[in-house]
């Protein structure tokens, strides 16, 4: 038993320079491309200050963890490209500055002359990828179906010099450009600290020994591509530095190890569709996995994940299905970002009752809506039991005010439920979303006798009141609030009265709010007079019928019961 055991590579400990001294390494094709920001850019700045100022005498860069391809002469690189990008982002701003000093100062001395060429032997020779050399680093694999890498390109610009004409519409390139420019910047900066042209280069010097000989890594080189995603999964599984999806991708591509090519294919396809987000992805992974298997939180949902899917016919299915899930998802948190978006339901009312659901950042249903469509649910159906979700939602935070820790596990609970077709017809779905839970009618009828809404003039707040308001509008009366209040935006929320004329107490109860067109510019800070005109001009039937209450300056604290009172007949057949 013992002798089946893999032979566990050993860590090597090597300097920046004996890094990059005479190996190639080669990001795969399906590794996540440059990420690294500001922050993180700043961050190496300040361990390499620390260098210069001897508060340590060496820094550790962190962990690689390779795949020794001896076929190709490579080391892919499974974890640690971020580093390696930007150690090679920053040698070439070292050389290129160095460059510079050499050709702008033509009265140096032979020795600092000498400097300066020996910084730029030393890194040209760190880099290579000239005169036929391969690169040292190579950030963009190409592949059949990969077969054009403009990251890759101008990749190979900033760390040759070259020009660098590329269109910057990659998220990855702007992030290269921008460490490029930071990290000149701040060698720059330092430069000038020194008044001499020989003090200049003498600190370019101790800056580059200080990255070359001080600067370390601890590199785990695996003989065989299953060891090195086994190796990463295990370094990063309980880290933060990546998020769920990150490491799920690369679980994903070890089980699929036989046609890596199509599995970054059928990744792009996601990661494309969620504009390369890895929040995004995370929550899109967590909402589906939530939908057929289990509900798990983000921090344990590539555990959960990675114990189910252990070869390769699972790893593509569940490829499959997002690839099928990833528009509707799209749809679910952006419902009319685009036109494709706001068409992707034929049924109108579904797009509506998301767009409604997202307004009130509810995303707790998305797994049944996934569950839904892997089931191939008609859209009737769907915006049905759409509905009910919106019906448990309001009785149960918005009027109640109960919170979501019940609602999350259950919503999960029924999608499961409909994927494994335990729930089938949509009387099935939602009498068990009504009986396990909506509020009794009892129960709503008692919070909205006092129900109070902060409003707002945008997000949740302001979308919250003003669907509560408008849904009891459009009951008792014609207006059809979707399209003139929420698509729109024709209206504002405003206080009828203001503290002059009711209780403080009383100033955001439901019953003392209403929706204005927001060109008439109503405010409770108008006179009596002004705010009576401005609500008889409005075209809202309601609005009429309080400015008759000013009239007979009538409004007040028993007002606002009595008309919270005649909404609370409408509710519970709202819902």
């Amino acid at each position: 038993m013992l002798n089946s055991l893999i032979e566990i590579p050993q860590p090597a400990r090597y300097k920046i320079e004996e890094l990059f001294k005479d190996k190639n390494f080669v990001v795969p094709v399906y590794q996540r491309k440059y990420s690294w920001n500001q922050q993180e850019i700043d961050d190496l700045w300040n361990d390499m200050s620390d260098l210069l100022d001897e508060t340590r005498d060496n820094h550790f860069f962190g962990p690689i963890v390779t795949f020794r391809n001896n076929l190709k002469n490579q080391q892919e690189v499974i974890d640690g490209q971020q580093r390696m990008t930007t150690s090679q982002i920053f040698l070439a701003v070292l050389r290129d500055i160095s460059k510079s000093m050499l050709r702008e100062n033509t009265n140096l001395s032979d020795d600092s002359r000498d400097d300066l060429r020996d910084i730029n032997r030393i890194i040209t020779k760190l880099i290579r990828g000239e005169n036929g050399q391969p690169d040292s680093l190579m950030v963009q694999q190409t592949t059949e179906l990969r077969k054009e890498t403009p990251l890759q390109e101008y990749f190979h610009a900033i760390v040759h010099g070259g020009p660098k004409n590329l269109p910057q519409k990659d998220d990855a390139i702007r992030n290269m450009d921008m460490a490029y420019s930071v990290l000149k910047k701040s060698v720059e900066s330092l430069l000038k600290t020194k008044i001499h042209t020989i003090e200049r280069i003498d600190l370019l010097s101790t800056l580059v020994d200080a990255f070359l000989d001080h600067f370390y890594v601890i590199m785990v080189s695996a003989p065989t591509q299953t060891d090195a995603f086994i190796i990463f999964e295990t370094l990063n599984s309980r880290g933060k530095d990546l998020k769920a999806s990150d490491i799920i991708k690369n679980h994903l591509m070890s089980m699929l190890q036989h046609d890596l090519d199509k599995a970054d294919h059928d990744w792009q396809i996601i990661e494309d569709k969620l504009d390369g987000d890895s929040d995004r992805i995370t929550r899109f992974i967590r909402a589906y996995w939530a939908s057929k298997k289990s509900l798990v939180t983000e921090a344990s949902l590539y555990r959960s994940l990675s114990k189910e899917l252990n070869t390769a016919r699972g790893a593509q299915q569940f490829l499959t299905d997002l690839i099928e899930l990833v528009n509707v998802y799209d749809v679910l948190e952006n419902p009319l970002k685009n036109k494709n978006n706001k068409m992707y339901f034929a049924n109108h009312l579904v797009t509506e009752e998301i767009d409604i659901l997202s307004r009130l950042h509810v995303s707790l249903y998305h797994p049944i809506v996934l569950a839904l469509c892997l089931k191939k649910k008609n859209e009737i159906d769907t915006a049905k039991i759409l509905k009910k979700v919106i019906n448990v939602f309001i009785r149960h935070r918005t009027i109640i005010n109960d919170g979501t820790n019940k609602l999350e596990p259950a919503f999960a609970n029924i999608a499961q439920r409909i994927y494994k077709e335990e729930l089938v017809t949509v009387t099935d779905i939602n009498n068990i979303l009504t009986a396990e839970l909506l509020k009794t009618d009892s129960e709503i009828l008692a919070s909205w006798s006092v129900l109070s809404k902060d409003g707002g003039q945008r997000g949740q707040k302001k979308w919250t009141l003003v669907y509560l308001l408008s849904e009891i509008y459009q009951n008792i009366s014609d207006f059809n609030y979707y399209d003139s209040a929420f698509i729109e935006d024709k209206y504002e929320l405003v206080h009828i009265g203001n503290d002059s004329e009711v209780q403080e107490d009383m100033i955001n109860r439901i019953g003392n709010w209403t929706i204005i067109e927001k060109g008439f510019k109503y405010s409770e800070t108008d006179s009596k007079t002004e705010r009576i005109i401005k609500l008889q001009k409005s075209h809202l039937t309601v609005n009429k019928q309080i400015s008759g209450y000013l009239t007979k300056n009538e409004w007040n604290n028993e007002a606002i019961e009595t008309r919270q009172k005649e909404y609370a007949k409408h509710i519970t057949q709202l819902w």
